[in-house]
């Protein structure tokens, strides 16, 4: 019997279960999102995997500050301290100027596929 995640969706069925694979192991990106969610500064967060040579995928956050605030890495990594297991905490994290916003599509739902094609121009393959 499959499980059942917190929204009432098995993985793989709802949008909010985008499994990245990391170190062997598999992280909901909404997990991700969602604590990340919670930082004062940070207006809204994507989570997509990059490719690692090693473990296939590491996972990578978009990140989108309030208004005003700055956020940098290591503000992320600390806020995820503690609160999620270690390979769920992104290895890359990419803020977006104050005047970027997330490719959405005409529904809008944000384009996770172009933010793993211009991650690919950012992240090196490890």
């Amino acid at each position: 019997m499959p499980s059942i995640r917190p929204a009432g969706c098995t993985p793989g069925t709802s949008p909010g279960w985008t499994p990245t694979a990391t170190s062997r192991s598999s992280a909901a990106s909404r997990e991700i999102e969602d604590l990340l969610e919670l930082h004062p500064d940070i207006e809204s967060v994507q989570i997509i995997g990059v490719p690692h040579a090693t473990y296939g995928e590491e996972a990578m956050a978009w990140i989108k500050p309030r208004a005003g605030a700055e956020v940098d890495a290591d503000q992320v990594r600390e806020h995820c301290t503690g609160k999620l297991a270690h390979f769920k905490i992104p290895k890359h994290v990419h803020v977006l100027g104050a005047d970027e916003e997330f490719p959405m599509t005409v529904t809008g739902k944000v384009k996770k596929n172009v933010l793993k094609e211009r991650a690919a121009g950012i992240v090196q393959t490890n």
